[in-house]
């Protein structure tokens, strides 16, 4: 049982370890680009790493599609310095990467044929209760 546990927080690690370098290179291409202190092709990379990482992510563990989600709303929430407008390029990133989720979804769930769990009596005692 032990090695079952093991085996199964370490997606969790991954996909957590993969989420966070993810929003912390969106986060430092984002700073970067408002700054000026790094080159269009140093950003680029970054915003490349960041999608490696979210589907790497996403290949441990299902919520490492969340990212995507998340690096979205990070964009849309992001401003000019002393302004309350969008950051240049904001929003053609996060449509980027809801259109990346979607196509990680489509083909998560294409690849899975969805997420049925056949549970048993001894997952589910109360499913399997005749008692109204």
């Amino acid at each position: 049982v032990e090695n079952i546990v093991y085996l199964v927080g370490r997606a969790d690690t991954l996909a957590t370890s993969g989420w966070l370098l993810a929003s912390i290179a969106q986060l430092r291409a984002r700073r970067a680009w408002q700054e000026d202190t790094l080159s269009v092709a140093a950003c680029s990379l970054l915003l490349v790493l960041q999608v490696l990482l979210a589907v790497l992510a996403c290949l441990c563990k299902e919520s490492g599609l969340t990212l995507l989600v998340f690096l979205a709303g990070l964009e849309l929430v992001s401003t000019r310095p002393g302004s309350r407008r969008l950051a240049n390029g904001a929003l053609p990133l996060a449509a980027g990467a809801l259109l990346l989720f979607l196509l990680l979804a489509v083909v998560r769930f294409s690849v899975t044929q969805g997420s049925g769990a056949a549970f048993g009596f001894v997952d589910t005692p109360v499913q399997y209760n005749d008692d109204p």
